[in-house]
């Protein structure tokens, strides 16, 4: 895309950094951001928000929260001390989607949902357009993102759980030795606190209505009592 100024708009997708404090709180990393509240393609990413959410919930790994992951373990039942649990993560896996793999993952998920074949095309093709013609801007140019998808858009949490689920049923569940060393057992749940983490404290002299700091020792005595298993814990 040829490189032109322009006068910021609302419209203008904005690229920036936000600082991942979790992972250090010295030289942080930072998280690629491309807001595209209110831009030109947000409408049209909406409504395939819409329509691909209550689709990727009926997918075999999707977790709802953390009490859903809770039920989940609990209901794996006993498994040996030697057993070993383990978890995966994508490296940079919004922007490292390639293009045709996520659109034919997301066709494959309207389809095994009987999805109308009117609607699977009209979700192509309008889903192609949100990730081959954004663009943003950085530093008064205009920039094309060739591959992945904005990680501001709404479609793009649904679109990466699609891309994912069809990942996994072609290469995981299919797999006798993931079916039977990884999922079976059963495990203690307790809360994990980075080091990172800091406390926030609300003084109880402070404006805030009266409900809001009587629920906060609740919530949170009731979190814990929600997902730590052990009461020894």
């Amino acid at each position: 895309m040829r490189d032109f100024l322009i006068k910021r708009d609302p419209i203008t997708p904005i690229f920036y950094v936000l600082p991942k404090i979790h992972k250090r709180l010295v030289k942080p990393p930072g998280r690629p951001i491309v807001s595209l509240t209110d831009s030109v393609l947000s409408p049209l990413s909406m409504v395939l928000e819409k329509i691909l959410t209550p689709l990727v919930k009926t997918t075999r790994s999707f977790l709802l929260d953390t009490n859903d992951f809770i039920q989940v373990i609990k209901s794996l039942g006993p498994i040996s001390p030697s057993s070993l649990l383990i978890t995966w993560d994508v490296n940079s896996l919004y922007t490292s989607i390639v293009h045709e793999k996520g659109l034919a993952a997301t066709d494959r998920l309207l389809n095994d949902n009987k999805v109308d074949i009117k609607i699977r095309h009209l979700c192509a093709d309008r889903l192609g357009l949100v990730l081959k013609e954004n663009y943003f801007l950085f530093q008064d140019t205009f920039y094309a993102q060739q591959q992945g998808t904005a990680m501001g858009t709404n479609v793009a949490p649904p679109y990466a759980i699609a891309y994912m689920a069809i990942f996994e049923q072609d290469f995981m569940y299919n797999h006798p030795l993931f079916m039977t060393h990884c999922n079976g057992g059963h495990l203690a749940i307790d809360l994990y606190t980075k080091p990172t983490d800091r406390n926030g404290l609300l003084f109880f002299t402070s404006c805030h209505p009266p409900s809001i700091k009587n629920s906060i020792p609740k919530s949170q005595f009731h979190r814990v009592d929600r997902i730590v298993s052990d009461e020894n814990f």
